[in-house]
């Protein structure tokens, strides 16, 4: 794909196939680096070593990918080394912190990433209650738009799906699982614990690749989308049932005010319970309604990296302008 003209943003984080697969189909020129790979590399992770000093090399790698980004726009996950690094003084570094998850229930994370925003750094988050609370700037959740295409041709073996860390939704998955079956229909469900669920070690289930996470969902004719308690906002799961031309019942209301949200195609929910008054069989079973790619162009990466370009430039011109001050 060609790269278009202009700025660099230097993607700096822990990151998942999904994330590189929005570097790489994106069209502003993006470079990324993931601080626990490079960090793995070294022989300190090769030997048994304190967590303090694995912490401080992550750290140090981080800090060292920024210094020599200076020019560049260094736009952040909020992965704690990455923090810490931008927490350190670095000159001219005007960073942007992209939130990719809903951080109000970590205090200690929520805090260290207010305390960069008051000097001077820029935050995102897709969840218009957590920018309202503190200050943020607001974000459209974004996902790679594209097909796969041997996702696309999967055969279709059930009619709802969901795959998902528990996150403290894992009941209301269960609830939504049983007004489906209660109507004759096939779901399959996998939930598993993650961080978020206290998980540690060997209780952690490992990441599901992006593909296979795909192939799961795509094999039905409908996702099933729940938003963990309190959080506002989309999730990704609408993005790949529109690319994959798949229904979806989901308990975010914000998708109502999504420009590619069609009533024939998604239903939103608060209870459960609510679904049983839906002939569920006949909406997954009607012809899904195309969605045009302009609607849902908002919800890309460039999209997201047209916003902060704008927003580091407003800033170069408000440090312009104090410095003649």
């Amino acid at each position: 794909m060609k790269k278009s003209q202009g700025e660099t943003f230097v993607f700096i984080g822990n990151f998942y196939d999904y994330d590189e697969a929005c570097f790489e189909n994106a069209d502003r020129k993006v470079l990324w680096h993931d601080v626990d790979k490079i960090a793995a590399e070294h022989v300190a992770f090769k030997l048994p070593t304190p967590n303090i000093i694995r912490r401080r090399l992550r750290e140090k790698v981080a800090k060292d990918i920024i210094n020599r980004h200076t020019d560049d726009i260094v736009v952040l996950y909020a992965n704690r080394a990455c923090l810490n690094a931008l927490a350190k003084p670095l000159p001219d570094v005007r960073g942007h912190i992209v939130l990719r998850n809903v951080y109000d229930h970590k205090p200690k994370k929520m805090k260290l990433v207010s305390a960069l925003q008051e000097n001077g750094h820029t935050v995102w988050s897709f969840d218009p209650g957590e920018c309202a609370k503190h200050g943020f700037n607001l974000y459209r959740q974004f996902q790679f738009v594209g097909r796969i295409q041997e996702i696309a041709n999967e055969p279709v073996d059930c009619d709802f799906s969901f795959l998902g860390a528990r996150k403290g939704r894992a009941c209301v998955v269960k609830e939504v699982a049983a007004v489906i079956r209660g109507q004759n229909l096939r779901v399959k469900t996998r939930t598993m614990y993650g961080e978020e669920d206290g998980a540690r070690g060997k209780d952690k289930a490992a990441h599901v690749p992006y593909r296979d996470y795909l192939r799961y969902s795509c094999s039905a004719k409908c996702f099933i989308d729940v938003v963990k308690p309190g959080q506002r906002g989309l999730t990704s799961r609408p993005l790949d049932a529109i690319a994959y031309k798949r229904k979806l019942v989901t308990n975010c209301a914000d998708v109502r005010d999504a420009p590619f949200y069609r009533p024939q195609n998604i239903i939103v929910f608060d209870e459960p319970r609510e679904l049983a008054a839906h002939d569920l069989g006949a909406f997954v079973n009607a012809p899904f309604v195309d969605v045009p790619q302009s609607d849902v162009r908002p919800f890309t990466l460039d999209a997201l990296l047209g916003r902060i370009a704008a927003a580091h430039e407003n800033k170069d011109k408000t440090s312009a302008a104090r410095r003649k001050a």
